[in-house]
């Protein structure tokens, strides 16, 4: 049973990572794009165009990744925080976990 939750685990991380990558990836397509216009080497057509695509593109990913609440950043955050007795508001006030 732990070997199966570990694997599954990190083929998520793994996962994770991939999609972080391509939006990355998207992010600097997107960059150059306008860069490209900017520089009139595109016509505005050929940039609306692209650029709805890479944007369409990126939200599905960000869709994808976030969907589940699992995200690399804050993975450790999450397990600390639900064996903590105590939650810390946003007010930073400590109360007892019910």
């Amino acid at each position: 049973m732990y070997y199966t939750l570990k694997s599954e685990h990190e083929a998520k991380i793994q996962e994770t990572a991939v999609q972080q990558k391509q939006i990355l990836d998207i992010s600097a397509k997107l960059e150059r794009l306008e860069e490209r216009y900017g520089f009139e080497e595109i016509s505005q057509g050929q940039y609306d165009k692209f650029k709805q695509k890479l944007e369409a593109e990126k939200h599905e990913i960000e869709e994808s990744l976030y969907s589940d609440g699992f995200n690399l950043s804050n993975h450790e955050n999450k397990f600390n925080f639900q064996h903590n007795p105590f939650i810390i508001s946003k007010k930073t006030s400590i109360k007892k976990r019910e």
